[in-house]
């Protein structure tokens, strides 16, 4: 751990404004780069740091419904496809 000019952690600090920025690009919608920038703090530290870092990677997932019904989608297009133009 690298220390400051008075002698304090800097790392806490830079996990700490990582996980802000991680926030800042959430509310931006900037998806990719706060899948990064969580995957980094995933060894954080800071335990509170690291688990909200997970919490927050855990809200850019897709979520399951939207799984299926992109698999019902190709389903009926498929069905489609088959029935009007085969």
């Amino acid at each position: 751990m690298t220390r400051s000019e008075n002698g304090a952690p800097e790392e806490p600090r830079a996990d700490a404004d990582s996980l802000r920025r991680a926030a800042r690009a959430f509310e931006l919608g900037d998806f990719a780069t706060v899948r990064r920038l969580c995957d980094e703090l995933k060894d954080a530290s800071d335990p509170r740091i690291s688990q909200l870092a997970a919490k927050l990677h855990a809200q850019t997932r897709p979520d399951r419904a939207e799984y299926l019904v992109l698999a019902l989608c190709l389903l009926f297009f498929g069905w489609v496809v088959a029935r009007y133009l085969l």
